[in-house]
């Protein structure tokens, strides 16, 4: 069955994933089943994957796309370290929202 949705929005809104879509390429990339690597892997992922079109980061775990793409090639000190900003990111966008 092909897929016959239009492909996800750009800045007139946001982008949203559809987690089993991403799991597939991924495990298909892989080799492995995502959930054994994710096992493995800390990350801030709440599975509500929309990117924001202001911000460009996920509303979910507020990271922005090209540090989800690479996740599981950053080192371990690499993925603490963007944790850690992810508190000041949500705080900033909030800030922005209430501005607008």
């Amino acid at each position: 069955m092909t897929d016959q949705r239009p492909p996800p929005s750009g800045p007139a809104g946001p982008i949203a994933f559809r987690p089993a879509t991403l799991m597939l390429r991924a495990e298909q990339a892989l080799g492995e089943s995502v959930n054994q690597v994710m096992d493995a892997i800390e990350t801030p992922c709440t599975k509500v994957c929309v990117v924001d079109p202001v911000s460009g980061l996920c509303r979910g775990c507020r990271r922005s796309l090209s540090e989800i793409a690479s996740w599981t090639s950053l080192s371990v000190e690499e993925r603490r370290r963007v944790m850690a900003e992810l508190p000041s990111r949500l705080a900033a966008v909030a800030t922005a929202t209430r501005r607008s």
